[in-house]
């Protein structure tokens, strides 16, 4: 019996062993392509918490910069005040 919509006319056995083999195939199938989705996205979570530890990092380190440069800056502005005296 062929299926009237495929236009390769591939003969499909229907019978209930076949049809619950096929389920079970399917069924692993995407079974299978749920668990890669999930491992795929499980990665990338892990890249971006990466880079958003490394982001803060670097916000650390800029912050401590800043602080190190405005203390600089008032040091400076400090002596040239004295000068001035």
């Amino acid at each position: 019996m062929a299926c009237e919509g495929n236009n390769n006319k591939i003969p499909i056995d229907i019978n209930k062993g076949n049809t619950l083999k096929l389920s079970k195939n399917l069924s692993q199938i995407g079974e299978q392509s749920s668990n890669a989705l999930e491992n795929a996205l499980s990665d990338q979570i892990e890249d971006l918490e990466e880079q958003i530890n490394k982001l803060k990092e670097e916000k650390n380190e800029l912050r401590s910069e800043k602080i190190k440069l405005e203390r600089d800056f008032n040091n400076i502005k400090q002596v040239l005040s004295n000068l001035n005296l």
